[in-house]
């Protein structure tokens, strides 16, 4: 089973799939420094042992408020979304990531 996932710095380019729900046991899943755009993905909430999130220093964009409140990742600790195109403020956005 797929625990970690790591195509940082590959200059992979599109958008993040909906797929990614395939990966139910996935821990860490890294696509840092791409050149990827598009919102986050409602998919990503099907990652519920998810514990580290980095998609810095892409071109995502879109409501930052909206994309983390759409969130709902329970084990999620570390998360990196900086150097992106996002939107908004963050508010109370984070609530809904108790372990952050």
């Amino acid at each position: 089973r797929l625990q970690k996932f790591d195509v940082s710095n590959n200059q992979i380019n599109g958008s993040l799939p909906e797929s990614l729900n395939t990966f139910p046991q996935l821990l860490q899943f890294d696509m840092s420094h791409n050149s990827l755009y598009g919102s986050l993905p409602e998919s990503l909430n099907n990652l519920t042992q998810l514990q580290q999130f980095d998609m810095s220093n892409n071109s995502l964009s879109g409501s930052l408020s909206e994309s983390l409140n759409n969130l709902n990742l329970p084990q999620l600790r570390y998360i990196n979304i900086s150097h992106n195109s996002f939107s908004g403020s963050l508010s109370e956005s984070l609530n809904n990531l108790p372990q952050l």
